[in-house]
């Protein structure tokens, strides 16, 4: 199913895929997140390497994001909260790319495994809604 972000101005971290969701400690931050009511909000999504839409990739390396090669594939955290971004780097390492424009509309493909399952996903037909 492909998924819509609909923000005009996004940060990403990047980093070889496995190093922010291999051990499950990003999925329970984020769950923890949603717990405390600091969530609440869609503003931050985990995209791992096949949920990448070639748009949204094409769109990232246009801005210098440094997505890797299909050899040594990279998972992001997209978020609306630059400042997430930089606590969730140093606790995990990657690259950030802050203040990014983005066209409306982005999408990629949503998935029920890993992380993204506690993610809030903006949906293009149905707003916002919870995975």
């Amino acid at each position: 199913m492909l998924q819509m972000i609909s923000v005009p101005l996004a940060s990403v971290l990047v980093a070889p895929y496995g190093v922010l969701s291999g051990d499950g400690q990003l999925e329970e931050v984020l769950a923890e997140r949603l717990r405390s009511g600091q969530g609440n909000a869609p503003d931050i999504w985990h995209l791992s390497p096949d949920q990448l839409e070639p748009t949204l990739k094409a769109e990232l390396q246009q801005r210098g994001v440094d997505l890797g090669t299909d050899h040594a594939a990279k998972e992001l955290l997209l978020s609306t909260t630059p400042h997430l971004l930089v606590w969730l780097q140093l606790r995990f390492g990657g690259d950030l790319y802050e203040h990014l424009p983005l066209r409306q509309g982005t999408g990629y493909r949503s998935s029920t495994n890993g992380p993204s399952s506690v993610l809030m996903e903006a949906d293009s037909d149905q707003g916002v809604v919870e995975k």
